[in-house]
């Protein structure tokens, strides 16, 4: 564990924030992950916010979904500010200096950090239709790569996903304007029904925990549900 985070609401409110503000200003030297932490971290940290100050605009006339509803946005969040924390703990571009200020620990002093390579593989991929209007990319490493159960190569943070809904196949990456994070397959996009029977196109790439990028794979597509 990087750190202990309270269990107790209102210190948790304080830990988070001290911890995503410093890392806001630090994104590019610390190469956070990107899009991970704009479009995954910082909205589930409105989600929680928001619901938190709802919870305590009045205790008086608190009721049973406000603390649902703050239990939920902190269910949702707090993993993903534990796997900040280890992101930080374990990058070299963080110092020990960074950490205590935000609190942080799990680090050993003097403890040496090893390169971590520049992905050269690329994610093998599927694309499952499910219900309730979504699709899931499962990913795993080659199967040259793969060793028994591991899912990522060494040194691989996560994946970057970069997709787009055509009428007509892409003629490049660059077709595939939207783009998506993920620590763990599989990733779940979820449609309205008026995209039923739309075509998605997706491709994937490897990311190492210094936001360095591995090659594009090849361009899968599937109908949405």
């Amino acid at each position: 564990m990087a750190t202990t985070l309270s269990a107790q609401d209102a210190q948790f409110n304080i830990e988070q924030r001290v911890i995503t503000d410093k890392v806001t200003l630090n994104v590019t030297p610390w190469s956070i992950p990107e899009p991970w932490f704009s479009s995954t971290v910082l909205p589930a940290r409105t989600g929680w916010e928001t619901a938190w100050a709802t919870y305590n605009v009045n205790p008086a006339e608190r009721t049973q979904s406000m603390t649902f509803a703050k239990n939920a946005a902190r269910n949702v969040y707090e993993p993903m500010v534990r796997q900040l924390c280890t992101l930080l703990v374990g990058n070299p571009n963080v110092t020990d200096a960074d950490l205590e200020t935000m609190s942080i620990y799990g680090r050993r002093q003097g403890k040496h950090y090893p390169h971590v390579p520049i992905p050269t593989d690329v994610p093998d991929f599927r694309i499952e239709q499910a219900l309730g209007h979504r699709l899931l990319v499962h990913f795993h490493a080659h199967e040259q790569e793969r060793k028994s159960s591991v899912a990522k190569p060494h040194g691989v943070h996560g994946v970057e996903l970069v997709y787009a809904e055509l009428e007509t196949p892409p003629t490049s990456y660059d077709d595939l304007t939207k783009s998506a994070f993920d620590t763990a397959s599989p990733y779940t996009f979820t449609f309205d029904l008026p995209d039923a029977g739309k075509t998605l196109y997706v491709a994937l790439r490897w990311e190492n925990s210094r936001g360095e990028k591995g090659p594009w794979s090849n361009i899968q597509s599937a109908i949405i549900p």
